[in-house]
């Protein structure tokens, strides 16, 4: 019998998936003896759950003796180049480890503390189970911080844990760790990537090759019915509603009235410099709020043009997009479904989309709902009835013919008359932005005011101050600047939210002398943003209406008729509208849209190449949706039913119907067949 004495600190390093792997006589009768061995000998080991057998486990054992007999070793093969040998002397012991378990063993390091033992003496020196674990001594586990994103641990570093032992150097001279980082930065994957790549391959095992991954994306695309165009790509609205059914078949149970409403938005987008994008992408409003964000957008065209002009949109978009906007019949097992498509617009998209002149040249008739030209008169307009000064396509088309158009009609609508101005609704995102940034920009002009010239510098930088610690105070990226003209500019990336906490509660009684007037402009901002909660809110038409021309009003006392812009007109007249006809104003936003420009920008840049891109961009959002489908329970079946109704023709016969077992009613030409 021999014993090895373990003399000073050391960092024991036991990977036992190597061992496992590599020592196929290690099986399941004795790798329980094993674990429970170490279980009785380390402190804390319970710590380390028995099933997972992939975890490096490290403990520090000081002036720990064993005996032989106390593990059969006979059982390890120590030809194997990952068994940890020893060499046993007097007084002495050195542990052994491969450069290739060193390098896999690192990731979860963990500093050594130094004490100082008697040291044991003579080849036979050995000590109890009790006087061994009152010697055993480990850091401070405060100072452990275990990351959600991968599975180094990291500590804060102090000067007396700083000696040779550090883990630092065991990272920075593993080889692979190295490597993998010099990829994950080159390539710019992002850590969530990398958190969510071990969750697959924990669950899946290792990732599959590049081959696989490429022929499976080859056999998405080709079932993808993407037509291009010269300036882009596009998918046939029949295609796009197919699409919309198959992943959330749950609309046609949501449905009113076999009506499913369909919400069509169009939109510029710069990417970079210089590329700008005219993106078009639907919704269904059937599937809820939860459902109107990016990743559920199904995009419906994307074309490049130079600039937002209703010139440039006439030449990149083609006219088979435009027609194919027709009303549509959904045939689906002897119930008929009708497409009611809602196009929810920005005020720039819309007046170029319905034709109108907008703000352009010396227009008076704003509005695209009605043909006021009167915009701080609140509560007299309609955008549904033609008796109180309602657009209409009739009016139009008769104005248009004219020599000189009148209530600032320009051409005839983009989607001729597929589209009435009914279906055209006001974007609540849009508008509560944009009626924000007039609030600022008043709030700022009326605070900037002095009696005396000489006062102005002084005062402009106390009111320079004063937002500056506002938007600190609030976390938000406003950006104010001092011009030469002595005039406040604001700048910066700025959302709805952003708006609301800089804006709610504004202190203005500290910066501005007339108190009432501090205490009304406050209350009209809170009520502004309450007001605008209403909106995005089911079944809320009563006294809507009468609050809103009330705020209206309020707005035009405090800063004048002339500070009425054209989304304070559309809200004291036709938002309250809308939201009756609609149900719900909030289901109709762009803020889904926004954040899907975003993400094309993203996608632009590093999941395409120069030739092509429309195409590609395309098809990725679209793969993402297929894939959603083909991971369901039935994802198999659902995917192949969806992958049949692209390809069978949009006008089929009764007698080609009854072959596929389609039990549609009738032949129609305006009809999109979907088979479940």
């Amino acid at each position: 019998m021999s014993t090895i004495i373990l003399q000073d600190t050391l960092t024991v390093d036991i990977d036992i998936r190597d061992i496992i792997q590599n020592n196929p006589r290690l099986n399941n009768n004795v790798l329980p003896l094993i674990l429970a061995k170490f279980r009785s000998i380390v402190p804390n080991a319970n710590e380390v759950p028995e099933a997972d057998l992939k975890k490096e486990i490290q403990r520090k054992v000081n002036d720990r003796t064993f005996r032989q007999n106390e593990l059969d070793t006979s059982l390890v093969d120590f030809n194997n180049p990952t068994t940890v040998r020893s060499n046993v002397s007097v007084g002495i012991s050195t542990l052994v480890q491969p450069k290739r378990t060193r390098q896999s063993n690192c990731c979860q390091a963990r500093k050594r503390i130094k004490t100082v033992q008697p040291a044991a003496t003579g080849s036979h020196s050995t000590c109890s189970d009790d006087e061994s674990l009152s010697k055993y001594s480990l850091r401070d586990r405060s100072k452990l911080i275990k990351t959600q994103y991968d599975y180094m641990t990291y500590y804060e570093s102090s000067e007396e844990d700083d000696d040779e032992g550090s883990p630092d150097d065991v990272l920075l001279s593993n080889v692979k760790l190295l490597e993998f980082m010099k990829f994950k930065d080159k390539y710019n994957i992002t850590d969530e990537a990398i958190r969510i790549l071990n969750q697959l391959e924990s669950i899946y095992g290792s990732c599959p090759t590049l081959y696989h991954l490429k022929k499976l994306r080859a056999t998405l695309n080709k079932n993808i019915p993407i037509k291009k165009c010269d300036q882009g790509a596009y998918l046939h609205i029949n295609d796009a509603a197919k699409l919309l059914i198959h992943s959330d078949p749950s609309v046609l149970d949501n449905s009113d009235n076999q009506k499913i409403h369909i919400k069509h938005n169009m939109d510029g987008t710069t990417i970079g410099t210089s590329t700008n994008f005219l993106m078009s992408t639907i919704t269904c409003i059937e599937s809820g709020a939860k459902q109107q964000t990016a990743p559920n957008v199904i995009p419906l065209g994307q074309f490049k043009f130079d600039k937002e002009n209703r010139a440039e949109i006439e030449r990149v978009i083609p006219d088979d997009f435009i027609n194919m906007m027709e009303k549509k019949l959904v045939y689906l097992k002897n119930i008929k479904y009708e497409l009611d498509i809602q196009m929810p617009l920005d005020m720039k998209m819309m007046w170029q989309v319905m034709g109108l002149y907008g703000i352009t040249g010396n227009n008076k008739y704003k509005c695209p709902h009605c043909t006021s030209c009167n915009m701080a008169e609140f509560g007299k307009y309609s955008a549904f009835d033609t008796n109180n000064d309602a657009r209409s396509l009739e009016q139009q088309y008769a104005e248009v013919a004219k020599s000189k158009p009148r209530f600032g009609y320009q051409h005839t609508p983009f989607f001729k008359k597929q589209l009435d101005y009914t279906q055209v609704i006001p974007d609540v995102l849009h508008m509560k932005l944009r009626i924000s940034d007039i609030l600022l920009a008043e709030i700022i002009s009326l605070i900037s005011l002095t009696n005396t010239i000489a006062e102005r510098t002084q005062h402009l930088k106390n009111v320079m101050t004063f937002l500056e610690q506002r938007a600190k105070d609030t976390r938000t990226n406003h950006k104010f600047t001092l011009t030469r003209k002595n005039e406040i500019e604001v700048s910066g990336r700025l959302n709805s939210q952003m708006h609301e906490l800089f804006l709610r509660d504004l202190p203005l009684y500290a910066i501005m002398k007339d108190n009432q007037k501090a205490f009304f402009i406050k209350k009209l901002c809170n009520d502004f943003f309450d007001l605008m909660r209403l909106y995005n809110c089911t079944d809320i038409n009563k006294n809507l209406k009468q609050q809103s021309i009330n705020w209206c009003e309020r707005f035009k006392s405090l800063f004048g008729a002339d500070a009425v812009t054209i989304y304070i007109h559309v809200l004291g007249n036709h938002a309250f509208e809308f939201h009756h006809q609609y149900d719900n104003l909030g289901l109709y936003s762009l803020q889904g849209n926004e954040k899907f420009n975003d993400v094309t920008t993203k996608d632009f840049f590093m999941s395409t190449n120069k030739r092509n891109f429309n195409i590609q961009l395309l098809q990725k959002r679209i793969r993402l949706r297929l894939l959603d489908i083909a991971l369901r329970q039935d994802g198999l079946t659902a995917i192949t039913k969806l992958f049949f109704n692209w390809n069978i023709k949009d006008t089929i016969s009764a007698q080609e119907s009854s072959v596929n077992k389609l039990f549609f009613l009738k032949e129609d030409t305006q009809c999109v067949y979907v088979r479940f």
